[in-house]
């Protein structure tokens, strides 16, 4: 149903059609014989127990004849015998129900197997505050058997707005994931500080990272209870104070409820520019020392950028951040920009000396913007006093 667009653009209402027929019937024909077997249980069952009345009376019959038994005593029989029946009956129900649960249940004990990838050391110790160095010693990283970072090696000062350029698959989101420990490198060391991140607690140096991604992730929940998931001690109030920040107080206030206005998955009844703001909300009101964008306004339209950015540019302000970011002129602005090559750092330094000094870099801004000597020229224009 999420795909029927590209379905009905391509044609292909037959063949998902079939597919789903096909689906069908084979789900309909495990049911037939899911019931086949319930059915042939209890026939089994109701036999069995038919037979066991037909034996009592028959043996106890010839018992009592002989004066071997009395009455009494062939009746209680044939009550236990039909007690009996009502247990074997939940018994085979159970079995059936058991059997029919198997497969979830596996599901469910190897997802609580799983382990983490990314484990606390059994003596990590707690981050304290926001690290005021944060430093990539010679690091690689791979997934599986292909490596996508190479010894990576740079240092980044606590409030630095750190841009991060590169082709696509450099390896600038895995970046990312390693600066906030969702990785370990596969060799050399990422320090808070001097001291290994892998030294902290998790729990410690996720409380001091925020984190805005291309995607926004929203719940099935209110829009206030969105906002609120970075801190859910805050008041109404500091939730209504982070929206303004973000600049989407106002439009929240007009949808039906407000705040208690439920939006679904992925921010369903909004646009993407709003539910990447309410997700710029959820940072400020969490006011983490660290901050991670990776890419967060590069599936925008013009419009719902621009008002975007300046909310991104808000939350910035005083945090040491890194951003990721194919559009360029995103990133102009950072305090420095460290370029990407095949899992290599090639350059970092800021916009307008890469524009000299690095082939990459100056060659990317000429095919996003087109003349870099203008751009150049108005940077350091603006930077005069």
């Amino acid at each position: 149903m999420r795909g029927i667009r590209i379905i009905k653009a391509y044609r292909g209402e037959d063949a998902e059609a079939r597919s789903a027929l096909a689906k069908g019937r084979a789900y309909f024909d495990e049911l037939i014989e899911m019931v086949r077997a319930q059915s042939l249980a209890r026939v089994m069952l109701e036999s069995i127990a038919g037979l066991g009345i037909v034996v009592v009376v028959v043996v106890g019959g010839l018992e009592v004849l002989r004066g071997t038994l009395e009455w009494p005593s062939l009746l209680a029989f044939l009550m236990c015998i039909r007690a009996l029946h009502g247990p074997l009956n939940n018994l085979n129900t159970a079995y059936v129900e058991i059997q029919r649960r198997s497969a979830s249940v596996s599901r469910i004990a190897d997802l609580l197997a799983t382990t983490t990838d990314v484990p606390d050391r059994p003596d990590a110790v707690p981050l304290p505050a926001a690290p005021q160095h944060i430093i990539f010693d010679r690091v690689s990283f791979a997934y599986a058997e292909t490596e996508v970072l190479h010894g990576l090696s740079f240092e980044v000062h606590a409030g630095e707005q750190i841009g991060i350029a590169g082709p696509s698959g450099a390896g600038k989101s895995t970046l990312l994931n390693l600066v906030v420990r969702f990785h370990d490198p596969s060799a050399g060391m990422v320090r808070y500080d001097g001291r290994d991140v892998r030294d902290y607690r998790l729990a410690d140096v996720y409380d001091k990272v925020a984190i805005v991604t291309q995607e926004p992730f929203l719940f099935t929940s209110s829009v206030r209870d969105n906002i609120r998931c970075g801190r859910p001690a805050a008041t109404d109030e500091e939730v209504a104070d982070a929206a303004r920040a973000a600049g989407i107080h106002d439009e929240v206030a007009a949808l039906p409820q407000g705040f208690d206005t439920v939006i679904g998955t992925g921010g369903h009844g909004l646009s993407l520019g709003q539910a990447q703001r309410i997700n710029i909300a959820r940072a400020i009101l969490k006011n983490a020392p660290i901050l991670l964008l990776d890419e967060a306004t590069s599936s925008l339209d013009s419009i719902a950028e621009a008002k975007v950015q300046e909310a991104i540019d808000a939350l910035m302000v005083g945090r040491t951040t890194f951003v990721v970011a194919h559009r360029l002129s995103t990133i102009r602005n950072s305090s420095r920009i460290l370029v990407i090559e095949r899992g290599e750092c090639i350059a970092f330094d800021s916009h307008d000396q890469l524009l000299l000094d690095c082939p990459l870099y100056n060659r990317l801004w000429t095919q996003q913007v087109g003349d870099t000597t203008t751009a150049t020229a108005d940077n350091r224009e603006r930077a005069l006093p």
